[in-house]
């Protein structure tokens, strides 16, 4: 393979991926992937899974772009003329016009990692060519039978006089969410999104033809910590059309060498699958932006 870092635009620093020899994997053909930060990590991700990512999948004939956005890792901070969510839109479209020009790619695959889940979505939205998004961990699905269970894994590792202690802490607000009903939103935090939240714009993608897929961790002490969770917080919104993995022996940031495989085995099975209609030419961006 063949990596090269370049300077793209007023001062974003991306890293282009792409296969050395030009194999390329049946149904696979045109696809490129897009990695960038996740919260205020470098482009190379959290324990480099990104670069992990990025050359797994350029075994198979797929280019990547690692970006880092204005303001984070190498790249420089933004100008300021456009608000947080249209600046992040920009980077990402001037990342997938880099791995067009430089990977041969025509149609996109974005990862939202944890706190990536808003700028996918929007950049989608914006860009016809982003064909899948994948969104990990960065959606609240938290419910009383979660909070229960969370309880429960955190006790497998606890002496009794320190469990004791958190039962005593938490009793009440524990209690009160098992009386609440199961619903999308139960407990989130302000402006974090929420099934039903980003139920109006996943359902637009989805008509569109967009390959939505809805990523969790399931091996830390997560408020989403079963298979069926997130399934059932969005079949509450009405929305279909989706496709869930729960990835059961997965911490959120993918921290030992066995979770790092079967995170790249997924992205990769994901990948796969990405849709292959044709694609149109990139518009404006879209006044329909999620917001925090």
């Amino acid at each position: 393979m063949r990596e090269t870092t370049m300077l793209l635009g007023d001062g974003l620093v991306a890293t282009l991926c792409v296969d050395g020899q030009a194999r390329g994997t049946p149904g696979m053909e045109g696809l490129g992937l897009v990695l960038f930060n996740a919260g205020v990590v470098h482009r190379v991700g959290p324990h480099r899974i990104h670069v992990k990512l990025a050359r797994a999948l350029a075994a198979l004939g797929v280019p990547s772009i690692r970006l880092d956005l204005h303001g984070l890792g190498d790249s420089a901070s933004a100008t300021g003329e456009l608000d947080y969510g249209q600046q992040v839109v920009a980077d990402l479209r001037t990342a997938i016009d880099a791995l067009a020009s430089g990977g041969g790619a025509r149609r996109f695959s974005i990862l939202g990692f944890c706190s990536g889940v808003l700028p996918a979505v929007n950049c989608a939205l914006a860009d016809p060519r982003v064909v899948q998004i994948m969104l990990y961990d960065g959606i609240q699905v938290r419910s009383s039978g979660a909070a229960w269970r969370s309880l429960l894994l955190r006790a497998r590792a606890m002496r009794i006089d320190t469990l004791l202690r958190l039962l005593r802490r938490t009793g009440a607000r524990l209690t009160a969410r098992l009386h609440a009903s199961d619903r999308a939103d139960v407990g989130i935090e302000p402006g974090a999104p929420t099934p039903r939240s980003l139920a109006p714009a996943l359902s637009g993608l989805v008509s569109r033809g967009v390959d939505v897929v809805i990523m969790h961790a399931g091996s830390d002490y997560s408020e989403v910590n079963h298979p069926d969770q997130a399934q059932r917080a969005f079949r509450s919104t009405g929305l279909s059309g989706l496709r869930f993995r729960f990835l059961e022996a997965v911490d959120h940031v993918v921290t030992s060498l066995a979770a790092q495989r079967m995170f790249v085995d997924a992205v990769r099975e994901i990948v796969a699958q990405a849709p292959r209609g044709t694609i149109d030419e990139p518009g404006p961006v879209s006044a329909r932006s999620v917001r925090p």
